[in-house]
């Protein structure tokens, strides 16, 4: 007897779905299964885009900073201001490393989303998180502060000539061996309780304003609080850390005079620094979804409203019947 073909048993296709396999999936399919994959950014993408961003916006404001360090440590005659630019390169290579490892190691550790298809909605990084990837990422950058901070201190003496960071390099060696390039490291340890803030007050506050300001807007807002808060909490750390690389007595005396004066420069620095990471926060994100179609999206192939294998099985035995129903 006769006996039809395996494929003719087989459920037939709507014609929606012959359409579709025919066709392939429409603009906005595509453009909506490209944005979900786009949404989950790459270790790679965070590490570039959260250094780049920093390192350019830290060259901007470079030497507004050198200042604030000579107030800190004592600062003598005068100094031209185009000296104030020196060690900026090594510097920013610095603020590259450090602030790349804190977005790859930030984005590493925050917990997975509720639904895997939406990772948007993953939880923010909790304080205690955002204080140990600081922490990680400040000792590894920590020679290169050093090296910095020796060249900008460097400049009290306008008489003489800055020291390069190869000059630094070798002095830190004779005189304190490979501990001088970690000297301070606990008040820098300290300090990133201030970075932690920052990141836990930045995703509290861009997670709450997005949906009333619009995404860059929010994060410029979120990435400013966050700073502000870090600025006047940890600005006497960062002066008696000064005071300690240079080998300076960290606090005088203890009357209310000397303790006022560890925030000494703090409001040539809140405002432009605060306003500095709003925009970098900003930019950062940005960033990240460039560098993440660039890098990835891009050359993700559009797939098939239907599977490869359910279209290998539309064959002659599916097709006929289509046709005879009017398809």
């Amino acid at each position: 007897p006769f006996r039809a073909p395996p494929s003719c048993t087989r459920a037939i296709p709507s014609r929606e779905d012959m359409e579709k396999a025919v066709e392939g999936p429409s603009a906005k399919e595509a453009a909506g299964r490209h944005a979900e994959e786009s949404k989950d950014i790459a270790p790679s993408v965070n590490f570039i885009a959260g250094g780049l961003v920093a390192a350019m916006s830290k060259v901007m404001v470079y030497p507004m900073e050198t200042k604030v360090l000579l107030i800190a440590i004592g600062e003598g005659e005068a100094v031209d201001p185009r000296r104030l630019w020196h060690g900026v390169g090594v510097k920013g290579f610095e603020n590259f490393l450090y602030n790349g490892l804190l977005w790859f190691l930030k984005e590493l550790i925050r917990p997975l989303a509720p639904d895997p298809a939406d990772p948007e909605k993953r939880p923010p990084v909790t304080f205690f998180g955002a204080f140990c990837v600081s922490t990680a990422a400040v000792m590894l950058a920590h020679p290169f502060s050093n090296v910095v901070v020796g060249m900008q201190a460097s400049l009290r003496d306008v008489a003489r000539r800055p020291l390069s960071a190869l000059e630094v390099t070798k002095s830190l060696m004779k005189t304190q061996g490979l501990g001088g390039f970690f000297r301070s490291w606990p008040l820098s340890i300290t300090l990133r309780l201030g970075s932690a803030l920052t990141l836990v007050v930045y995703e509290f506050a861009r997670a709450r304003m997005a949906g009333v300001l619009g995404g860059d807007l929010a994060n410029f807002l979120a990435g400013l609080l966050g700073r502000l808060s870090e600025v006047y909490l940890v600005h006497p750390l960062k002066t008696l850390r000064s005071r300690q690389q240079q080998g300076q007595t960290l606090l005088p005396s203890v009357s209310p005079a000397a303790i006022l004066r560890l925030w000494n420069g703090v409001g040539l620095m809140a405002g432009a620094d605060a306003a500095k990471i709003g925009i970098r926060f900003l930019l950062i994100e940005r960033l990240r979804t460039l560098l993440q179609w660039l890098l990835v999206g891009r050359h993700k192939r559009p797939r098939s409203a239907l599977p490869k294998a359910q279209v290998a099985e539309v064959s002659v035995g599916t097709v006929v019947p289509y046709i005879a129903r009017g398809g």
